[in-house]
């Protein structure tokens, strides 16, 4: 006795891989179609025993097949069972069998429940069909093809419309979703924001107690110890010469370290912005800059510039401080140049160099976790992202420049 021939149709390649090794691993012959017209046209050309569809496919859904099945003489005795994953109402598992399916699954079933299935459909197709009551009603020639076609057609729409239906319920509810989770990004962006401008301002604060602490205490330390030192060398002729150049040594050591100790606490915190505005704090960094690098800077500053909000004086500052930084430690070049341009509702400030450019990817790095060029340029860019602007890079084999655009009217928070 040959295998049973059992044909399923379904659109989705898994579902009918996973049918396919069932239905095979149980003994039957299994053809696939993936939408109803390909079922119609292989059942047509070969009638299986058995069809199983899926119901929700392009082309031809199952509900079309199953009706197209059922008019053809030749399939309409052959067992059609829906298995579907979309229709699941009872009012879709009743159309279903008002169509002539003799079973309605919904997917997934257990494979042995299944199975069972599908083998308590063969053993009824083996069963001899039951004779007709002797009281049934002979069908009218036309009125009931007509009533019946009309029947499908309204029972059909309604499956549809209250299947569209559901689904636009469960648009509106992604969308529901998708419009609180976008609410909640901003709220967490908004708190990210506020924590960062806090971090930001406690930074300069604790720039600025060090500092203080750096230029009141152990600057001050150093002067009376070069003073004590200047002291004793006067008023000992008498030391040995190793002992005088041990005592010269240590008097330009504490004069050594009190002049960087007064570097660092202006570096940490410039008074000059805060006191005499951006235009006078950029000269004056950048004159002890080219002193101490010997790296050329021409400063392009407007005539007359007026002060800027306190927020964006320091981000710039501290721009021009990490740029030059930057050229002096990486770029190789011995020259640079810093321009400041004030629009009516921006700033921009320009650092360039001509010097090697970073090399290929490192730009792309340091945007992900700070790069080779330690914090600076990430704290730079986060500085200035929170005050509304934005920062440039552009680096190539003739050099770097650096652009940061400042808004000059205060952005809503």
């Amino acid at each position: 006795m040959s295998a049973f021939h059992i044909l399923i149709v379904d659109d989705n390649e898994p579902n009918l891989y996973q049918l396919q090794v069932l239905l095979g691993g149980s003994g039957y012959q299994v053809v696939a179609a993936v939408n109803g017209a390909e079922a119609l046209t292989k059942a047509r050309q070969n009638p299986p025993d058995l069809v199983i569809s899926d119901i929700l496919m392009p082309v031809m859904d199952g509900f079309t097949l199953c009706r197209e099945w059922k008019k053809d003489e030749r399939l309409r005795q052959i067992p059609f069972v829906f298995y579907t994953a979309t229709y699941t109402d009872e009012r879709d598992r009743e159309f279903a069998l008002s169509l002539g399916a003799e079973r309605f699954l919904v997917k997934p079933e257990e494979p042995e429940v299944f199975i069972l299935t599908i083998r308590e459909v063969i053993q009824q197709l083996q069963r001899p069909p039951a004779p007709l009551a002797a009281n049934t009603p002979a069908r009218l020639p036309m009125e009931e093809p007509l009533r019946e076609e009309f029947g499908y057609l309204s029972q059909y729409n309604e499956v549809l419309i209250r299947k569209l239906e559901a689904k636009m319920q469960q648009l509106e509810e992604a969308n529901r979703e998708l419009e609180r989770d976008i609410t909640e990004r901003k709220r967490a962006e908004a708190a990210l924001r506020q924590m960062s401008r806090r971090l930001l301002r406690l930074q300069d604060e604790e720039r600025r107690r060090i500092a203080r602490e750096l230029h009141d205490t152990t600057a001050q330390s150093l002067a009376a110890l070069a003073i004590n030192l200047n002291v004793v060398k006067d008023s000992a002729p008498d030391l040995s010469a190793r002992a005088r150049a041990c005592l010269s040594e240590s008097l330009e050591l504490a004069e050594e370290c009190s002049r960087e100790v007064r570097s660092v606490s202006y570096l940490l915190h410039p008074p000059l912005p805060d006191e005499a505005g951006l235009g006078s704090a950029l000269r004056w960094f950048i004159d002890g800059y080219t002193q101490r690098t010997g790296i050329h800077v021409d400063l392009e500053i407007p005539p007359g510039l007026t002060r800027l909000p306190g927020d964006v004086e320091l981000a710039l500052y501290r721009v021009v401080q990490e740029g030059l930084t930057n050229i002096r430690l990486h770029s190789g070049s011995k020259k640079a140049r810093v321009c400041l341009e004030c629009r009516p509702d921006q700033a921009v400030l320009t650092v360039a160099d001509e010097g090697r450019g970073m090399p290929p990817g490192l730009l792309e790095r340091m945007g992900r976790h700070g790069g080779e060029l330690g914090v600076g340029i990430p704290g730079m860019r986060e500085r200035i992202r929170q005050l509304g602007g934005q920062l440039e890079i552009v680096t190539g084999s003739k050099g770097t420049t650096l652009t940061a655009i400042m808004p000059l009217r205060e952005e809503p928070v």
